[in-house]
C-alpha cells in the first residue's frame, strides 16, 4: 500500500515482492514473474543507496533506501524504496543558485573594499599629517586644542577603516601581514594619542607603565599591533565608569 516504490528480492536478486508503484516506476517489473532475477539495470540501482547523489528516473528524482533482510545471521534478501524527492531537489537547487548569488556579491563587493584600501586611508593619512603640522607651528592653545582633537578624530576614524577593511580582506581572503621596522615610541604615542580623549572625556586617569628595556626599535606588523593595543584600551574605557585605565607594556 505503500505510495513509494517498493521492491523486495533475495540474496540472489531473485524478484519476491513489488508493489503497485514499483511497476509504475519500472514497467518491465510487470513482465517479471516472482523467483525470476530482476533485471540488470534494477540490481545496479540497488547498490546505489551510498551514492549521494539522487538517482534520477524519467525526469524525476529518487532517494533510494536499501535494507538488508536477514535470518537470523543469515542473509536472506535485500528491501529498497524509492523516494520521490523531485519537489525538494528543485527547492534544494533553487537554494543552491540563490547562495551562489549571494557568494559572487558578497565577494565582489569584498574585492572592491578591498582594493579601495589605498584610497581611503590616503587622504586620511593627509589629514592626520596635516593636523601635525599644524601643532609644530606657533599656535594658541584654542588652535592647538582644535588641532589635537582633528588628529584624534582622524586617527580614531582611521582605525574605523582600517577594521572594515580588515574585514573585507578576511572575505577575500586578502588579509596579508605586513611585517617592517618600527619605532616603539612612535607607535605608543600614536595610541595615547587616539586613546586620551574618551579617557578624558569619561573623567577617568591615563596610568602608563612602560618597561624603560623595551627597544627602541622592534620588528613586526605596527598596524596590527596598534588595532590590537587601541582595541584593548578602547574596551578598558567602555567599561569602566570611574578610576583609571592602565596601559602596562
Amino acid at each position: 500500500a505503500l505510495e513509494e516504490a517498493f521492491i523486495v528480492v533475495d540474496e540472489n536478486y531473485n524478484l519476491m515482492e513489488a508493489n503497485f508503484s514499483a511497476k509504475e516506476l519500472f514497467p518491465i517489473l510487470n513482465h517479471v514473474p516472482v523467483g525470476i532475477r530482476v533485471p540488470k539495470q534494477i540490481k545496479e540501482l540497488f547498490k546505489k543507496e551510498n551514492n549521494k547523489d539522487n538517482i534520477e528516473i524519467d525526469k524525476k528524482f529518487y532517494n533510494l533506501h536499501v535494507q538488508e533482510l536477514y535470518n537470523k545471521e543469515l542473509l536472506i534478501g535485500y528491501a529498497a524504496v524509492w523516494f520521490d524527492v523531485t519537489e525538494n531537489k528543485k527547492h534544494y537547487d533553487e537554494m543552491k543558485e540563490l547562495k551562489i548569488q549571494a557568494d559572487t556579491a558578497n565577494k565582489e563587493k569584498s574585492n572592491f573594499l578591498a582594493r579601495m584600501s589605498h584610497e581611503i586611508r590616503t587622504p586620511m593619512n593627509a589629514i592626520i599629517g596635516y593636523s601635525e603640522l599644524i601643532l609644530q607651528e606657533k599656535i594658541d592653545d584654542k588652535v592647538e586644542g582644535y588641532a589635537l582633537d582633528i588628529k584624534s578624530a582622524s586617527n580614531n576614524l582611521l582605525s574605523i577603516i582600517n577594521a572594515i577593511l580588515d574585514i573585507s580582506k578576511i572575505e577575500s581572503g586578502k588579509l596579508e601581514i605586513v611585517e617592517a621596522d618600527y619605532f616603539t615610541q612612535s607607535l605608543i604615542y600614536d595610541i595615547m594619542s587616539v586613546i586620551l580623549i574618551p579617557i578624558r572625556k569619561k573623567g577617568l586617569k591615563f596610568i602608563n607603565k612602560i618597561d624603560t628595556m623595551i627597544p627602541l626599535q622592534l620588528y613586526g606588523d605596527s598596524l596590527r599591533i596598534r588595532q590590537v593595543m587601541i582595541n584593548l584600551l578602547n574596551n578598558a574605557v567602555k567599561f569602566t565608569d570611574k578610576g583609571s585605565i592602565t596601559m602596562s607594556i
